[in-house]
């Protein structure tokens, strides 16, 4: 540098960690906790991880709604010292939310016990594919993607025990709990090994032999690689195996001498069967780990439709019926109390509740869809609920509209009890398109439905006013707030609930890249302020 430029002086590394990076962090810090002042609700998602060297952290993001749109900012990422309790642990959120003044704003809290974090992402691996990460020897960077997997054995014990303390206002993550359900499923799948492990083990050859990989890059075929972290990786490399011609591929096998590994025509009906019955479970996934638009109103639509789609195959399979009533078995044992407030029969699990049942009884997954103007009340439709009880379950969630928008004192219920219309221009319950986690939305975006465009005097009003629209984007209701200002601001202070601890396990994701081997001799204080300016960035 010298030669190219004499005049130019560089930054030592004292200055930018003693002067440039904290001066860069007191000024985002500045910009956060105005945004957080501004904020009239919101919610958080907490996660705990180590590091490297086995330093504990405590991730807390931030999600709110600005200007119509989910907004998300980590608030923390503080380092751990001394003993862990529950206590301590609590001690430390509150001090987070009393420093950004959002402990009377604060509508719901993310996070999962320790015990159901670590078994969401134990045994991730699908049947047959064990054989494919056996033999590898690669070295796994420690990204942070495995979560609280990485989590101190002492932090467990201190995580339950500061979870209850906030147990009134805590949700867990649907993603962990329909991963659970996945895994109930896994090990009722026996009659699907031989063939899934074929897959796997063509799989593997794809990216072993190069002789294989160009045989398939000339039917414009790739198989991805699998990561023994996420179960719908190594879904997704199935989905693409079958796509393949399979005439073609098992000439393709048969000449490199793999003839063992050509699929049969029992193994694709096994196959298309096992990706039929988790297609709807890796849609669920992926869609409500989205970033930037609400996605707690998804988790109810998501739980009727996955559940209609079983009950509906359950009929045509032939070799998976014990994984399908697995599925569906643990569907109810782990959402108990969602199907039970759907005044679903659940006498036959009332005995057998998981630990997460009891929080999906939350009101905020039946009123939260009601506010997304993709869903408004056509999810329901989408049931197997008979007519009657559909009719009597509208009538309640619109019931629960009233009274909670009644204690945000936002407007007075209508006296009496207003009567519960048929809706125009939606799906009939006997009309279910196959493999669609949301099929209404099609149909919506054709129908002829009357617009509201009168500004209501009450909630009753505002709801059926606010069926009859025509938008299907998730913001309709935000976009408009002055013909709809009780449902608006329902929808400000429910809408900004994550329904997953997907964004605190993002910002781990992150932090492990910034930790990298290389980089492992930095401080607690600087991986701290890093992973907040790297994370909080637009705000710089």
């Amino acid at each position: 540098m010298n030669k190219l430029d004499p005049k130019y002086s560089i930054i030592s590394r004292r200055t930018i960690t003693r002067d440039k990076i904290p001066k860069m962090y007191d000024a985002m810090l500045k910009k956060l906790k105005v945004i957080c002042n501004n904020a009239e609700d919101v919610s958080v998602t907490l996660d705990l991880w180590s590091d490297r060297r086995l330093r504990s952290y405590m991730g807390v993001t931030l999600h709110t709604i600005i200007d119509k749109q989910n907004k998300s900012y980590l608030l923390s990422f503080l380092p751990l010292a001394g003993r862990h309790t529950g206590e301590n642990l609590i001690s430390e959120f509150e001090k987070i939310l009393q420093f950004y003044s959002i402990q009377k704003k604060l509508v719901k809290l993310v996070t999962d016990n320790a015990s159901n974090m670590i078994k969401a992402f134990d045994k991730l691996i699908l049947p047959g594919f064990e054989e494919y990460f056996k033999e590898e020897n690669e070295e796994v960077e420690y990204n942070g993607d495995s979560g609280s997997d990485k989590i101190n054995d002492d932090l467990n014990e201190a995580i339950d025990e500061a979870l209850m303390t906030i147990d009134f206002k805590r949700i867990p993550c649907f993603a962990h709990t329909l991963q659970l359900v996945v895994n109930d499923g896994i090990k009722n799948s026996a009659a699907v090994k031989s063939s899934l492990t074929k897959i796997a083990k063509i799989a593997k050859f794809s990216h072993t032999s190069t002789v294989f990989a160009e045989r398939l890059e000339i039917l414009k075929a790739t198989i991805p690689s699998n990561t023994n972290i996420r179960w719908n990786s190594q879904f997704h490399t199935i989905t693409k195996v079958v796509q393949i011609d399979i005439d073609k591929l098992n000439i393709i096998l048969y000449e490199l001498n793999k003839s063992q590994l050509m699929l049969t025509q029992r193994d694709k009906i096994i196959i298309d069967e096992f990706i039929s019955l988790f297609y709807l479970f890796n849609e669920a996934t992926i869609q409500t780990q989205a970033e930037n638009s609400p996605t707690i109103s998804l988790v109810g639509p998501c739980l009727l439709s996955i559940l209609n789609d079983l009950e509906h195959e359950q009929g045509k399979l032939i070799y998976t019926k014990s994984l399908c009533k697995a599925l569906i078995d643990s569907l109810k044992t782990r959402f108990f109390g969602f199907y039970e407030m759907l005044s679903f029969d659940m006498s036959e699990y009332v005995n057998k509740k998981a630990t997460t049942a009891d929080h999906y009884k939350d009101s905020i997954f039946l009123i939260s869809p009601i506010l997304d103007g993709r869903f408004k009340m056509h999810w329901l439709e989408e049931s197997n609920i008979e007519d009657t009880e559909k009719e009597r379950v509208i009538r309640k969630i619109k019931n629960l509209v009233c009274d909670t928008c009644i204690e945000l004192n936002v407007v007075k219920k209508n006296e009496g009890n207003a009567a519960v219309p048929k809706l125009t221009g939606g799906v009939t319950s006997n009309s279910v398109k196959r493999k669609q986690l949301f099929p209404h939305l099609s149909n919506l975006s054709s129908s002829k439905k009357l617009k509201a465009e009168i500004t209501t005097t009450s909630v009753s009003q505002e709801i059926e006013n606010f069926m009859r629209e025509t938008g299907i984007q998730s913001s309709l209701i935000f976009e408009k707030s002055n013909i709809y200002p009780g449902l608006s601001k329902l929808a400000r202070k429910l809408l900004c609930v994550p329904a997953t601890s997907a964004p605190i396990e993002r910002i781990f994701s992150q932090s492990g890249f910034l930790i990298r081997r290389e980089r492992a001799r930095f401080t607690k204080n600087n991986l701290s302020q890093l992973a907040l300016l790297k994370c909080n960035r637009s705000l710089l």
